[in-house]
């Protein structure tokens, strides 16, 4: 796809990203701007396989903190799927939050992921890049690593690009394959505590946690979540709460 075709309707505008193998294009139907991604035609059959497994699970969401695809054609040549257009990503503005929306940000966050969780998904992929803004609201995106628990039984490439992000991979998807390929709660919460350092650091990298350069109680929280043992990560935190003003998320 190049810009100013016309698929379905919608006019390609323009290219906002083009990294890896995809691509996301501005579109614009009836007056109204979209987005629209698609593979590159020169994507690997296994990353093909994977935006299809993207769209499926995201078309079966609708929750207010996950990004919902309106319209997708996943039989033709160049399969694509229509979603908003949202304005930033979370990793991008980061920088110039203020520390109360940052709180927010983990709480919205949250709530995106534990409704994953709620649907029998596992992100595996978790962290602010991969969360984007709608009118302020923050939509969970990039699901291209999401598995489906007892349904999904496509088998994903054990190299370590296909394992999620550096800096935000729990250690046992290094060491055991296996519990990356079944998706765990354990795993995609270790990624969130290191989402919500990165977000409340103002963008520090997340390899090392320096708790210098977050409040004491979200500091702990991040703690809880990083745990290298999992089975402490999903004990520890069944008793632990974020709270802000009358927001209260348990995770």
């Amino acid at each position: 796809m190049k810009v100013n075709d016309v698929v379905n309707g919608y006019r390609l505008v323009s290219e906002i990203f083009g990294g890896g193998m995809a691509q996301v294009f501005v579109v614009e139907k009836d007056g109204e701007q979209f987005a629209l991604k698609t593979p590159k035609l020169d994507s690997s059959a296994e990353y093909v396989k994977r935006f299809k497994r993207e769209a499926r699970i995201m078309a079966g969401l609708h929750n207010d903190y996950i990004l919902e695809i309106l319209e997708c054609d996943l039989d033709v040549v160049e399969p694509y799927y229509i979603m908003p257009f949202c304005e930033n990503s979370l990793d991008n503005e980061i920088p110039r939050m203020s520390a109360a929306d940052r709180v927010q940000a983990c709480i919205d966050f949250t709530i995106g992921i534990k409704a994953l969780h709620n649907s029998g998904i596992r992100h595996r992929d978790i962290k602010p890049a991969n969360a984007l803004l709608l009118g302020g609201q923050l939509k969970i995106s990039d699901l291209g690593l999401g598995r489906m628990v007892n349904r999904d039984t496509t088998t994903v490439t054990t190299t370590m690009d296909a394992k999620g992000t550096y800096g935000y991979i729990p250690p046992e998807y290094y060491t055991n394959p296996q519990s990356f390929r079944e998706g765990t709660i354990a795993g995609d919460i270790f990624m969130l505590g290191k989402s919500i350092y990165v977000i409340c650091s103002g963008g520090d990298n997340p390899v090392y946690v320096d708790q210098t350069k977050v409040a004491p109680s979200i500091f702990a929280i991040i703690d809880k979540c990083t745990k290298l043992d999992p089975s402490l990560t999903i004990e520890k935190l069944k008793v632990r709460s974020i709270q802000k003003k009358d927001s209260v998320i348990t995770i």
